[in-house]
């Protein structure tokens, strides 16, 4: 007598040491197994036969280096029917996109955290836009050493994007450079028809000068260059004023 072998070449269950992996059916073949970043240890996958006399053969490969694939290929028991089951095990990429350290010109950030985004650099009255950093004077270091990151020059500012390691989470800190401006808006002389005004002084601001009814020319000198002075409208026995706006 001659006995026809089964083409049955499906497994009853597919387990994740020892229990069976979520959402298993014998004919669904492809299954995903995710696990928490930090796993070092992968699981233990085992299976059971759909009926005796198949043929199961296991090959684990290393896709990635968070990322294995455990295929079980089975053969039913004619020996010519074969179905293959995949189960690909995912280890999560560290989503930290944080610095640990950012130095400007070889010296680290003056509170400097983190979770901190946005910084500025106030260069003293008078400095020039020479003196400002550039992408070459900026030196960062990461949480993570598998995260990436660029540093670009937006005007006059520079921004650094650090990537996780996963690829998804990202943050951008950026540096403000600024020139304080200055606050001065004294005189440093007030001439009234060419001659300095009587006893002059910067901190003085009202005077008291008798003039016919033509205008004196009047000419203010800022102690700072970079304020700008506004003269009044001239008119007898009224007061005059000069206004200095500061930086």
């Amino acid at each position: 007598f001659l006995y026809e072998q089964s083409s049955y070449a499906y497994l009853e269950g597919i387990y994740q040491d020892g229990i069976l992996i979520p959402g298993f059916r014998p004919d669904s073949l492809e299954y995903t197994v995710s696990l928490p970043y930090g796993t070092t240890t992968m699981p233990t996958f085992t299976y059971k036969e759909g009926i005796e006399g198949q043929n199961v053969e296991l090959e684990i490969i290393q896709s990635s280096k968070n990322k294995q694939v455990h295929i079980f290929t089975v053969t039913a028991p004619n020996q010519e029917t074969a179905t293959a089951y995949s189960v690909q095990v995912e280890v999560a990429l560290n989503d930290n996109s944080r610095l640990k350290k950012l130095l400007v010109k070889g010296t680290e950030f003056n509170n400097f955290h983190a979770d901190t985004l946005n910084y500025t650099i106030l260069y003293p009255i008078g400095s020039s836009k020479s003196n400002f950093a550039t992408k070459a004077d900026i030196q960062v270091i990461a949480e993570d050493v598998n995260a990436t990151m660029s540093i670009n020059l937006n005007g006059e500012d520079i921004s650094i994007q650090v990537v996780a390691e996963d690829g998804i989470h990202a943050r951008v800190y950026t540096i403000h450079q600024e020139i304080e401006l200055s606050s001065n808006a004294r005189l440093s002389a007030l001439y009234i028809a060419g001659t300095l005004v009587r006893d002059f002084a910067p901190e003085v601001t009202e005077y008291t000068y008798y003039v016919t009814d033509a205008q004196p020319s009047v000419n203010a000198i800022a102690e700072d260059s970079t304020s700008t002075i506004e003269y009044g409208i001239y008119a007898v026995d009224a007061p005059y004023y000069i206004y200095v706006t500061a930086q």
